[in-house]
């Protein structure tokens, strides 16, 4: 049923949020009083990275676990939000050499990062995307209706 389908979809979506969430959060705001060095920031964003990968990759696992909604339009609501993740991870894929490849300079480490972030963030928001292009390209009232009904699908996007 959509609502067992919605369920996982939800809830799996959220845990991935939740866990890179916290894992940027480092990145975000380090220790007050606490200096880093460049090869630390490019150490925890590696690590941050590396994360957004193996977590990804699970979030790709359980979509395919959780299959397709027996719905009319359940194949291509499916394939559209595993078509965000998937954007996702290549995001996070291309990267990791980007993150190893950082310049030891402070000023030039600073602005790569931050353009960094934004490809990172960007990639994240392909996973938004895919849902929401799902909802509104496909018009599926019966899977619409098990993401309005259902309490995990309230935190994402």
């Amino acid at each position: 049923p959509p609502a067992a389908w919605t369920r996982t979809v939800c809830s799996s979506l959220a845990a991935w949020n939740q866990s890179l969430n916290a894992a940027g959060a480092s990145l975000v705001t380090p220790l007050s009083g606490v200096t880093t060095t460049v090869p630390e920031e490019r150490s925890q964003f590696s690590q941050f990275v590396g994360t957004a990968v193996i977590r990804t990759q699970q979030l790709i696992n359980q979509l395919n676990e959780a299959g397709t909604p027996n719905t009319k339009h359940g194949a291509a609501f499916a394939a559209s939000v595993h078509d965000g993740v998937t954007q996702a991870q290549q995001g996070f894929l291309q990267a990791q050499p980007a993150v190893q490849a950082l310049p030891d300079d402070p000023q030039a480490f600073q602005v790569q990062t931050k353009a960094l972030v934004q490809n990172l963030s960007d990639a994240g928001m392909h996973v938004v995307l895919g849902l929401h292009n799902a909802e509104r390209e496909i018009k599926d009232p019966a899977l619409s209706q098990a993401f309005f009904d259902e309490s995990t699908c309230k935190g994402i996007a």
